[in-house]
């Protein structure tokens, strides 16, 4: 049982971390203001010379047009400039500061969280432990035990960060954003080419089921895996086939695994990211979750954490563990 979102928040609010951040915020703020004036400043300039030259004098003659649209264009572009500077500046101060926001309020947030977690547990030999590494991911080698993964190759190349390494009751569990792609090569041309970038959450339930099974939402942006393994087959829910496809190599395991409430669950991750694609492959005793270009753990913005990031963040965190949870596998699933 995770600990509810108001007693978690409360216990940040009290810690260094949280000061020390509130500090950070402060100074990316005064520097942003910094860069808005400077890139206001430098679309004035291009306003102002736009007007010296073409609107407070008189019309140019017709041989002089083409030098006139040059200096157009040229004031267009300072303009353009000061407006990308103010963009592109904001977005390296959302990032930095999202990242020491990640630094120091996530990995206590996940301390609270498995902490609360195991004070309430009555599982027998549980364990509840969590390790936070902000710039790691996950090897490939651990991915391509997967069937779903297993376009990944020796040549392929990743970079994750966010990992969450632990144990939730009696299950191990991985998760961590992660850009994977490989780089093609021909007689003109090198390109990369993006094999999958999204949230990756492996777990292992030390526990023993045949076969494979795969399921794919019908809907959403989705990255290159492997999302048809063996026959076609329906649940046992309408509503569940509308939103997933399911493939296996062994129906009736896949019947045994496909409960109504492992359904209904699997229903209300679907709804949480409706827009992205989500792929699930169950193969010996494992599953491998890939929620498809999502973002995970980011900052609103440069809006104080108690304006919603902490909540969003927490929830986001409460549905990762939850994952753990979501087929039961531990109380219906023979031992190896």
């Amino acid at each position: 049982m995770l600990p509810a979102y108001e007693k978690i928040s409360q216990q940040l609010t009290e810690t260094d971390a949280w000061h020390h951040l509130e500090k950070k915020r402060n100074f990316y703020i005064k520097l942003r203001k910094l860069i808005w004036l400077a890139g206001a400043a430098v679309s004035a300039s291009g306003i102002w010379l736009f007007w010296l030259f073409f609107l407070a004098k008189p019309q140019t003659p017709e041989g002089e047009s083409e030098g006139s649209i040059y200096g157009a264009f040229l004031c267009l572009m300072i303009v353009l400039l000061g407006v990308y500077a103010i963009w592109q500046g904001s977005r390296k101060m959302h990032k930095k500061y999202s990242y020491h926001y990640k630094k120091l309020i996530v990995p206590q947030l996940v301390t609270s969280l498995i902490a609360e977690a195991s004070s309430s547990t009555s599982l027998a030999n549980a364990r509840y432990s969590c390790e936070y590494k902000i710039d790691e991911g996950i090897p490939l080698a651990q991915l391509r035990a997967f069937p779903m993964f297993e376009m990944i190759r020796d040549s392929h190349k990743s970079v994750g960060e966010d990992l969450f390494v632990g144990t939730l009751g009696l299950t191990d569990f991985q998760l961590a954003e992660m850009n994977i792609w490989e780089v093609t090569e021909d007689i003109d041309t090198r390109n990369k080419v993006t094999t999958f970038t999204g949230l990756v959450f492996l777990a292992d339930f030390h526990k023993h089921f045949e076969g494979t099974t795969v399921f794919q939402s019908r809907t959403g942006k989705a990255s290159s895996l492997k999302t048809s393994i063996g026959s076609k087959m329906k649940s046992m829910n309408d509503s569940f086939d509308r939103l997933f496809r399911i493939t296996t190599t062994d129906e009736n395991t896949a019947r045994f695994l496909l409960s109504n409430g492992m359904l209904e669950r699997l229903i209300a991750l679907y709804s949480k990211f409706p827009d992205k694609g989500i792929t699930i492959c169950l193969h010996n005793g494992r599953l491998a979750l890939a929620i498809h270009y999502v973002d995970f753990f980011e900052t609103n913005g440069l809006n104080r954490l108690d304006t919603g990031t902490i909540h969003n963040t927490y929830e986001e965190i409460k549905s990762v563990f939850e994952l753990v949870d979501l087929l039961n596998l531990n109380a219906r699933i023979g031992n190896k």
